[in-house]
């Protein structure tokens, strides 16, 4: 049903921007916004809990960077995962200071 289609579409969209990403040889990987919005987590939480795991476990040698684009109450954030230090840094127009994790 309409599930199905959206999780076709989405692996579509994803599998667009590996390929991009592979053909441009950038050691950075991109995690699909519709996947990481508020929304679509409480209504799939371990769904959405199983599909980062797997994806950030089965590139953790492929890329450095993880970008997450997210948007929290109409402002977009963007979560800057590092891969070989595991740190998190969320960049945020409406923060002076760089958050770390």
């Amino acid at each position: 049903g309409r599930r199905r289609g959206r999780e076709r579409h989405r692996g579509k969209k994803k599998r667009r921007c590996m390929m991009k990403a592979r053909r441009n040889k950038l050691p950075t990987g991109f995690i699909d916004p519709s996947w990481v919005n508020k929304t679509y987590i409480v209504n799939n939480f371990i769904e959405v809990v199983d599909y980062l795991a797997r994806t950030l476990t089965l590139n953790k040698s492929k890329f450095d960077t993880v970008l997450v684009p997210y948007c929290a109450n109409f402002h977009w954030l963007l979560l800057v995962i590092n891969m070989r230090t595991d740190h998190i840094s969320v960049m945020d127009s409406r923060r002076k200071a760089q958050l770390k994790f």
